[in-house]
């Protein structure tokens, strides 16, 4: 039954195929109830029913906070405690209580919907049910709908009613300019970094903040702050030192104030070291060795001004041959290749490349070759 019901007079007007009841809203009228056994005139106050209203999401302090694209419902179920059935779920515009969406003199936003109760055993309309429901699109993003509800009891002429706003917001996460900022960034340690993290706005252009997370110790993140082109910027300023030599994932977030929506990206910074360590200049390019006689040959190394810590390694060594392991002797670092030439290597020449690096993520390796040659051993040579 499609009714529109007046909420301040009380008359009963039939209208084409509408039904207007008007009925005083507020205000609790008394009703002389005769109690048919005892015929006694007593005067009763009827008990205005009771509408409840659910929602998803759910109501906050009377506001659902709707997002656009996510589907908003509202569950209307009135319910009477003087036990009378004459009793309608609606919603009210004007002085007015509407129960069907087609007669509502203001609609509904675009998009939505208001349907009564149907009872799934009979078919029958139940009026004491009802549901709203709206996807709210972006043209609905940052503004406040409010929706006035009620229960009414059309024999007491009593109702209840209740608004419920609908804030609607974009949560849409804002996107990284990937075009400017590279998942991969190498820096020299020492040198001075500022790196615009930027990214750009969401539909709805909204206030956003870039934060981060594992941050280099000597690094700074600036405030963020929107850019000719309408995007928003945070500076990354950094000069990395030795104790941050390697690989530091750093990410940042970037969040509007008024949206839960977050977007992340994360940026891998390899800082490499700008200076390396170097072959004393003593090292030989060519050693004469002899067979049979021990080779204690000195690999040393000037260690460059950020650490001691160098690894020295070899290749090309020949068969018998090792090398020790580097320590720091008198501020070189030393490591010893030790031989004992045999018969089998005598006037062959072996050239073993050198490695230096420091002993931290990013070192840049530098080399050194020195070609050995074995001689026979001294007393066949002195003969």
């Amino acid at each position: 039954m499609d009714l529109t019901i007046s909420l301040k007079h009380r008359s009963w007007i039939p209208r084409t195929s509408l039904f207007i009841f008007t009925l005083l809203l507020g205000t609790v009228d008394s009703y002389d109830v005769v109690d048919g056994v005892t015929a006694a005139s007593t005067i009763a106050t009827p008990t205005p029913p009771t509408l409840q209203i659910t929602a998803t999401p759910n109501i906050v302090n009377g506001t659902i906070q709707a997002v656009v694209g996510q589907p908003l419902t509202i569950n209307l179920r009135g319910t009477d405690p003087n036990g009378y059935s004459t009793l309608y779920v609606g919603i009210v515009q004007g002085n007015y209580l509407y129960n069907k969406q087609s007669s509502l003199p203001v609609p509904l936003p675009a998009g939505a919907v208001f349907n009564l109760a149907t009872n799934p055993k009979t078919n029958a309309v139940d009026p004491t049910k009802a549901t709203l429901t709206w996807t709210p699109t972006a043209a609905s993003s940052n503004t406040s709908t409010s929706f006035k509800f009620a229960a009414l009891n059309t024999y007491w002429g009593t109702s209840s009613m209740q608004s419920v706003a609908v804030k609607v917001i974009d949560n849409t996460a804002p996107s990284f300019d990937t075009s400017v900022m590279s998942t991969n960034q190498t820096i020299v340690l020492g040198n001075h970094i500022k790196m615009p993290v930027t990214v750009n706005a969401d539909t709805d252009s909204d206030n956003l903040v870039i934060s981060v997370s594992n941050l280099p110790s000597e690094a700074e993140m600036g405030d963020t702050a929107k850019n000719a082109k309408g995007q928003w910027v945070a500076i990354m300023d950094w000069t990395p030192t030795a104790e941050e030599i390697g690989t530091t994932a750093v990410t940042f977030t970037a969040q509007d104030n008024n949206e839960t929506a977050v977007s992340s990206y994360t940026v891998n910074f390899v800082v490499q070291n700008n200076t390396t360590p170097q072959f004393a200049a003593s090292m030989p390019s060519l050693q004469k060795v002899y067979q049979n006689t021990p080779v204690g040959f000195k690999v040393a190394v000037n260690p460059d001004s950020f650490t001691n810590n160098v690894l020295i390694t070899a290749t090309g060594l020949p068969k018998g041959a090792s090398l020790s392991k580097p320590a720091l002797v008198n501020k070189q670092v030393i490591a010893t290749l030790n031989w004992k030439p045999d018969a089998t290597q005598i006037g062959k020449s072996f050239p073993v490349v050198f490695t230096a690096e420091d002993n931290v993520a990013g070192a840049v390796p530098v080399m050194f070759t020195t070609t050995f040659t074995v001689a026979p051993h001294i007393s066949v040579i002195s003969k």
